[in-house]
């Protein structure tokens, strides 16, 4: 907690000015992070192809002015001065940390602030990508990112037995039947994933153990949701009670 007088608040309101009506020229790649927040990031996802993240410096406002200034100076220096076209771009105000500040007269007041942040896709023209080729090179990337996670997931299924969760084997732990579950949920193979997390639970005998709560929590979550099963929730509310929720 900071005492000040108004003389300091006014300082510190003209410093807000300041620093918000700052564009950001760090670099958060190469040059680690920055004490104000604020600066860029950017990704090539092919040549001539960025997803571009930029952010203002902090401010006791979200500057989004200042957010597309440092957007704009990084386009330029990736592709050449307005030598883009840009997609999918949205604006967002982060909100930092909020100081308490006492003011005269004992009351107090709680100065927050924020880095706006401006991010998306860029296509610089040099790349001869039209912003539709671009989109369906972006779904095709995310399609191939799904496709390889599922193959991982049915690899590790493997390593875990397979899929089976019908009744409990003893040879076979709880900690086996969660991870199963958590490979099946991943899979969108709700009803096998319900199977597991229910016998991963059943044959837990300390419960309070992390496969015992979480199996618990796990399943509330489905009847809560209707995933696997049809929506319950007094039987959604019975299994956050097993897991120390409720």
């Amino acid at each position: 907690m900071i005492r000040i007088n108004w003389i300091s608040c006014m300082l510190l309101f003209a410093a807000g000015l300041v620093l918000g009506g700052c564009a950001s020229t760090h670099n958060l790649k190469t040059d680690g992070n920055n004490l104000l927040g604020g600066g860029f990031h950017e990704e090539e996802l092919r040549p001539g192809l960025f997803k571009l993240t930029a952010r203002s410096n902090q401010s006791i406002w979200p500057n989004f002015s200042a957010a597309h200034t440092t957007w704009t100076q990084r386009a330029d220096q990736l592709c050449g001065k307005q030598a883009y076209k840009s997609f999918d771009a949205d604006f967002s105000d982060g909100q930092g940390s909020t100081l308490p500040i006492v003011v005269p007269g004992g009351g107090m007041v709680g100065v927050t602030n924020y880095n706006a942040t401006l991010s998306g896709y860029l296509v610089c023209d040099s790349a001869q990508l039209t912003i539709t080729e671009a989109k369906s090179f972006l779904r095709q990337q995310a399609l191939d990112q799904e496709r390889r996670a599922a193959e991982r997931h049915q690899q590790e299924l493997l390593q875990l037995g397979g899929d089976d969760c019908s009744q409990a084997a003893p040879s076979i732990t709880s900690e086996i039947y969660f991870q199963r579950a958590r490979a099946l949920r991943t899979l969108e193979q709700y009803t096998k994933a319900k199977a597991c997390y229910f016998l991963a639970q059943q044959i837990e005998k300390d419960t309070s153990s992390y496969y015992y709560r979480e199996s618990c929590e796990a399943l509330g979550w489905m009847y809560e949701l209707g995933y696997g099963v049809e929506k319950d929730m007094q039987t959604a509310r019975e299994w956050y009670r097993k897991a120390g929720l409720l």
